[in-house]
């Protein structure tokens, strides 16, 4: 019966990890980095990214303790950087020039190429080091190829991957992580091909990815703009993920003494429970809910936020939405709206003006705006 029992258990695990596990992913973390990083790799204190694009033959070293980067060094043998590992002393790249097969180029922490070796196509993409041999993909022509091959080359082993357009490899022990870069996916495969994992990434153009033994590292963003690196708990309780109904808050006219209020959704799409927190500057007279608010995975909380306006005129201020959203950690919120007293209510913008000097039979002109803070018509009968 215990066989049985785990024969039962394993082939459950291995089914559903065929489909998108979300409770196990947990985002941790999330840094602004410079330009299109391209590749990852960890050496066990830091991270390792290149450049594809503009600036594609600098290298960049972030700090996960500080949470900075800063240019490593730079090497214009490097055109651009298609994938990134690190071999316990030095860093290795994708790179390739106009014709020919692509090739892994092995590089010292200062930049000086120490070696390379051709590999099986032109278009290759994503690197990573496996007990001195290199997993490695293509991602043109259609469909891609994962392959893994030995320092000099050849090829030990070979398989399509889930989607065409591979960018990065890493490994974590008997298993390989890679990106897609056109289907906007983060895939787990067994050494065989065979998909344990999957999840969508954050944002576009996934094009980075390390595993430091601990946690998982994922870089994405458009080019021509900076890139968003993740710290991921593939292992972790889940990500909250923030929805609101609303940002901007326009109570229109309020009658001083009343109060005006609007009401708005924050929901939770993620996989872990959300914490929220409102704040609005003090002497606004804004009221929204207080203290930290708990929304479960899949649930909606109804706010209200109300404003009852102690002197007339116009308002416009902004508060702020803290939540344990990694994504959305601080949100600005708005808040309009004009203050009316009772009745009628002229409000000029001057009561007095000096003309100064003025050129026998000449003119000046002076402007007078008259506004009307009240809630009733205003009649002018002369000036």
């Amino acid at each position: 019966m215990k066989k049985l029992f785990l024969s039962i258990f394993l082939i459950q695990v291995y089914f559903f990890g065929q489909a998108f596990s979300p409770k196990d992913w947990t985002i941790l973390e999330t840094y602004t980095v410079p330009g299109k990083a391209s590749g990852l790799a960890w050496d066990g204190t830091y991270l390792y990214f290149g450049i594809y694009g503009a600036n594609g033959a600098n290298v960049h070293r972030f700090d996960p303790s500080t949470g900075t980067s800063q240019l490593q060094f730079s090497n214009p043998t490097i055109g651009d950087s298609y994938g990134m590992t690190f071999d316990g002393e030095n860093l290795w790249i994708i790179d390739r020039g106009s014709t020919g097969n692509a090739y892994a180029l092995q590089l010292s922490l200062s930049g000086s190429v120490i070696s390379q070796f051709t590999l099986p196509q032109q278009y290759m993409s994503g690197i990573a080091f496996d007990n001195g041999d290199f997993w490695v993909s293509s991602y043109y022509p259609d469909p891609g190829w994962v392959y893994k091959v030995n320092n000099t080359g050849a090829i030990l082993q070979q398989f399509v991957p889930p989607m065409a357009q591979t960018w990065d490899l890493a490994k974590q022990d008997q298993s390989i992580w890679l990106v897609d870069y056109n289907g906007n996916m983060i895939f787990r495969l067994d050494e065989q091909g065979n998909v344990i994992e999957s999840h969508p990434s954050v944002s576009q153009r996934p094009s980075g990815i390390v595993f430091d033994g601990n946690y998982l590292w994922v870089v994405d963003g458009a080019l021509g703009a900076n890139s968003t690196l993740y710290k991921i708990d593939p292992g972790g309780a889940g990500t909250p993920q923030l929805t609101i109904s609303q940002t901007n808050f326009n109570f229109g006219n309020v009658t001083l003494g009343a109060q005006q209020e609007i009401n708005f959704t924050v929901g939770n799409s993620g996989q872990a429970p959300l914490t929220a927190l409102f704040g609005v500057p003090l002497g606004s007279y804004i009221s929204l809910p207080e203290g930290n608010i708990t929304i479960e995975p899949g649930a909606t909380y109804n706010g209200t936020a109300s404003w009852g306006p102690m002197f007339p005129g116009p308002m416009q201020t902004t508060g702020m939405l803290s939540t344990n959203d990694p994504l959305n950690p601080e949100v600005e919120l708005t808040f309009t709206g004009n203050a009316l007293k009772n009745g009628p209510f002229l409000f000029p913008s001057e009561v007095a003006y000096d003309f100064g000097n003025i050129r026998t039979e000449a003119s000046k002109k002076w402007v007078l705006t008259i506004q009307n803070w009240g809630n009733a018509l205003l009649s002018i009968d002369n000036i």
